[in-house]
C-alpha cells in the first residue's frame, strides 16, 4: 500500500508496489519477458519484507501481480499458466475476475464444464461481495447457448446479464444478450 511519510513529506511505495508498476512498464513496451521477471519476483517478496503491516494490503498487492502476469499468460495462450496465478490470486483477494479469468482459459481450452464450473463460482461470489456477475452470466449463457444447448438456462443466464449490468440495458452486451435471448428462444422453439 501506498504510505505517506510526514516527517520526510513524501510518498513511499513498497518493493511490491515498485516491481508491479515496473513490470505494467514494461509490458506496454512489449517486454514481455522482463515483465514476468519483475512480476514473478513481486510475488515471491510475500511476507518477506517489512515493506507492510499485518493486514496493510500485502495481499490485494501481491493478488494484483499474480492476475497481471495470468493475463500475459491468457495472451500468450499459456492457459494453464494463465489458470494457476488466477488462481493463487483468488486465494488472496476473491474477486469475480479472477474466477472469470480461470473460466475464459478453459473456455479456450474448450472445457465448456470447468468454464461454467468457474463462472457459477464467479456468479457465487459476486452475490456474496456485492461484485459484478453481469460478464459471468453472459459468458455462461453463451456456452449454454452455443455449446451445451441447454436453451432454458442460456435465456435465464443472459437475461440475468442485462438486470446486472452497470453499463444500461442499451450497452453493447447487452444488445449482444438479447441476440442471443432471441437466437436460444428460435432454436428451442426449432
Amino acid at each position: 500500500m501506498v504510505r505517506y511519510n510526514e516527517e520526510e513529506n513524501k510518498v513511499e511505495f513498497t518493493q511490491i508496489e515498485i516491481l508491479r508498476s515496473e513490470a505494467l512498464k514494461l509490458r506496454h513496451k512489449k517486454k514481455i519477458g522482463l515483465a514476468i521477471k519483475a512480476l514473478s519476483k513481486a510475488v515471491s517478496l510475500k511476507g518477506k519484507t517489512e515493506d507492510y503491516e499485518e493486514g496493510d494490503g500485502e495481499d490485494l498487492d501481491v493478488a494484483e501481480c499474480y492476475r497481471i502476469r495470468a493475463d500475459i499468460y491468457f495472451k500468450r495462450k499459456d492457459y494453464d499458466k494463465a489458470i494457476a496465478d488466477y488462481t493463487e490470486a483468488a486465494k488472496l483477494i476473491k474477486w469475480t475476475m479472477d474466477y472469470e479469468g480461470i473460466a475464459r482459459c478453459y473456455e479456450k481450452k474448450k472445457d465448456w464444464d470447468a468454464a461454467i464450473v468457474f463462472y457459477t463460482k464467479g456468479i457465487r461470489f459476486g452475490i456474496r461481495s456485492g461484485d459484478g456477475r453481469a460478464n459471468s452470466y453472459h459468458h455462461r449463457g453463451k456456452i449454454y447457448l452455443e455449446h451445451k444447448k441447454n436453451y432454458d438456462k442460456a435465456i435465464s443466464d443472459l437475461k440475468k446479464a442485462i438486470k446486472d449490468c452497470w453499463d444500461g440495458a442499451d450497452c453493447k452486451y447487452c444488445l449482444e444478450c438479447k441476440k442471443m435471448i432471441a437466437e436460444a428462444i428460435r432454436r428451442k422453439n426449432g
